[in-house]
């Protein structure tokens, strides 16, 4: 637990979870296809918010596990 917490205090952690946040939601919520523009009410849909909230608690466990824990200096 305490390497977890130490996880969340990186820097990269969070500007790679606020990078992928506007991507996913300009590209997957807001991006209109047929006339090729941007709808930005999306934003004010709850679904929005919790399908984010779901992949980002999803996708930052998963980072810890895959590539932070097996980094760190073995004692």
């Amino acid at each position: 637990m305490k390497n977890f917490k130490i996880y969340l205090k990186a820097k990269t952690t969070w500007v790679f979870h606020v990078i992928f946040s506007l991507g996913y939601f300009l590209l997957v919520q807001a991006y209109v296809y047929p006339t090729l523009s941007f709808d930005f009410s999306a934003a004010f849909e709850t679904k929005t918010w919790f399908e984010l909230l779901f992949m980002n608690s999803f996708l930052l466990v998963t980072q810890y596990f895959w590539f932070w824990k097996p980094n760190q200096k073995r004692d």
